[in-house]
């Protein structure tokens, strides 16, 4: 008994240098958004559960075409928001360009970094001297990416503003269906004063789709 014991913590002081000293986690190159989506599940799981553990996400652009990582990073970050992670633990990084688009995730511990990273790539802030669109969300429910917490959150830090929630459907009663549950959702769940949101209907469409703008105060 002693034997096995002494063979069992022999080979677990070779796993614990092995698994510091190689902390990548996964990688991936060109996947399909659900795939990219299943893949940083595991990597918030290996995070959580680890107080002292963070990600390294290392994106790497296709050469001289930057937009499928640009997407990668966009659908990460817009992910991590939506489900409230501690984004303090998730380090996003734009690596050297590469053949195709491609990605690798790290997780480490007790603060110790990787090298060759390459430059912090964050979101843009937006400019809110004028209309932009902040995000759109679909009812197919295929990776959204609106987050209602945080365009609230840009509301309400900018009461002069103003959300206006442009609604697409099909019909009259799912417009306002659609239009019910937007308000209910936003100034119930999120408390954004009612006055600072405008509904309006676009083109009739057999997909059922809402585009949130972030409107500037009239001169």
């Amino acid at each position: 008994m002693k034997k096995a014991l002494s063979i069992l913590l022999f080979v677990f002081s070779l796993w614990v240098p092995a698994f510091s000293q190689n902390p990548k986690v996964d990688e991936f190159e060109r996947i399909t958004c659900e795939e990219l989506l299943a893949r940083l599940d595991s990597l918030v799981s290996r995070v959580k559960a680890n107080p002292d553990a963070e990600a390294y996400i290392i994106l790497h652009p296709k050469r001289n075409s930057p937009a499928q990582a640009t997407y990668y990073r966009n659908l990460i970050l817009k992910t991590l928001q939506r489900q409230g992670q501690d984004l303090t633990r998730f380090n996003l990084y734009r690596g050297a360009e590469s053949n195709e688009a491609r990605g690798t995730f790290y997780v480490l511990q007790n603060g110790s970094e990787i090298s060759e990273k390459g430059s912090l790539w964050l979101m843009e802030e937006p400019d809110l001297s004028k209309a932009f669109l902040f995000d759109s969300y679909g009812d197919d429910g295929v990776c959204p990416t609106f987050a209602p917490a945080v365009y609230a959150k840009l509301l309400k830090d900018n009461r002069s503003h103003t959300g206006k929630v442009i609604i697409h459907s099909s019909s009259r009663r799912t417009e306002r269906e659609d239009a019910r549950r937007w308000i209910e959702t936003l100034t119930k769940d999120f408390a954004v004063p009612r006055k600072q949101i405008r509904i309006t209907y676009g083109k009739r469409d057999i997909f059922h789709y809402a585009e949130f703008w972030i409107l500037p105060p009239k001169k």
